[in-house]
């Protein structure tokens, strides 16, 4: 499923490089939140872009993306808690996600989201830094 979702997408491909989470996890997490309701465990399976595993195996995957989705969460809370960064950065991360799907679903220029993508990446590495 992430595979065809990361196909053509600069955006995703980018932010895939810099996450907690990995490709077969990322994956897992994106058929179980859009299957939840509709499909069977054993369809969900069928869905991952690494072949068929066995239903433990699965469920690890979903286990250790949802554990480090959490620790992601906690990392944020923490660095806002310890003064490490401002409150105001993760609005604006979140408004910056936004914005980039917002970009990505509009296909800009490849060179034009490039720019983009190298300035989020100088932003966002220098978003902790006290001046």
């Amino acid at each position: 499923m992430l595979e065809k979702i990361l196909q053509d997408d600069e955006i995703g491909n980018f932010l895939m490089k810099s996450v907690k989470l990995s490709k077969v996890q990322l994956d897992t997490l994106l058929i179980t939140i859009t299957g939840k309701q509709e499909i069977s465990l054993n369809k969900m399976i069928l869905k991952r872009d690494n072949g068929v595993v066995s239903k433990g195996s699965f469920n690890r995957t979903l286990k250790q993306a949802k554990k480090n989705v959490e620790i992601s969460l906690f990392t944020i809370i923490a660095l806002e808690y310890f003064s490490i960064i401002e409150k105001s950065h993760i609005i604006n991360l979140i408004k910056i996600a936004d914005t980039l799907k917002k970009i990505n679903s509009n296909k800009l220029i490849n060179e034009n989201v490039s720019t983009i993508l190298d300035q989020l990446s100088y932003a966002l590495t220098n978003v902790y830094n006290k001046k």
